[in-house]
């Protein structure tokens, strides 16, 4: 009795967590789906309170499906990659040749408020609160 009573706990965890991973990836999926659907622009970003948008005017933000991302400014493209992790609600991003201002978009960013065409993010370097609020272009 003892023995299928502990299978059936086995097989009861082991469906819980199938079926957890399967929503999981559905998740993931669907943010995959949104975040590369389209273009994104910098619609605001603060550095130590610092309101620096200005410095990312013009640029546009493409991120593709094998996580690379491109920046692009006036037809010049900056190549780096991103990844996103539904679990920590974070984003990274990584432009490893660049230089301002998108090196200011390299770290792990976590993501404070999000919606189908807007994210909001947050990320602290050396006691420097950096916030960023992406939105997709029309």
């Amino acid at each position: 009795m003892k023995k299928s009573t502990l299978a059936l706990l086995l097989l009861t965890i082991t469906f819980a967590g199938c079926s957890k991973k399967a929503v999981q990836n559905a998740q993931s999926d669907m943010l995959m789906q949104v975040i590369t659907d389209g273009t994104w622009y910098v619609f605001n970003y603060t550095e130590a309170g610092v309101d620096i948008t200005a410095n990312f005017a013009n640029y546009v933000f493409k991120f593709n499906t094998n996580n690379t991302v491109d920046g692009s400014l006036n037809g010049a493209v900056t190549s780096g990659t991103w990844s996103s992790s539904i679990s920590s609600q974070t984003i990274v991003a990584n432009f490893p040749s660049a230089g301002a201002p998108l090196s200011k978009l390299n770290g792990t960013w976590l993501i404070k408020d999000s919606y189908l065409d807007y994210v909001k993010a947050e990320l602290t370097v050396s006691g420097v609160l950096k916030q960023l609020h992406l939105k997709k272009r029309p």
